[in-house]
């Protein structure tokens, strides 16, 4: 038995606002939840956005608990990035360099 996705937002929202994303990963899950929304089934679906059906499925429990923000990426736990800030400062090219 395949779980119910509960509509927080239409699908025609969910697409519009896929668009307006700058991940596309996170703009895929909402295309993906908006194709079964509409009826297309979650295998083919998973398949369009390029994911496993169980990929999707863990997506939808997400979707269902957070609603659209469960679809972002968490922050990842793990060891830090190597770059310092005060490096990440040296690396800034000043805008009136090439003036």
């Amino acid at each position: 038995m395949s779980n119910s996705i509960f509509t927080h937002v239409e699908p025609e929202e969910l697409r519009r606002l896929g668009r307006e994303q700058t991940n596309g990963r996170v703009a895929s899950r909402m295309f993906a939840i908006a194709n079964v929304l509409n009826g297309l089934s979650r295998e083919d679906a998973a398949t369009h956005a390029r994911m496993e059906r169980q990929s999707l499925r863990d997506w939808v429990h997400r979707f269902n608990a957070e609603g659209v923000e469960g679809l972002r990426d968490r922050p990842h736990k793990g060891r830090p990035g190597r770059m310092i800030y005060a490096m990440s400062v040296l690396i800034v090219i000043p805008n009136n360099l090439y003036t």
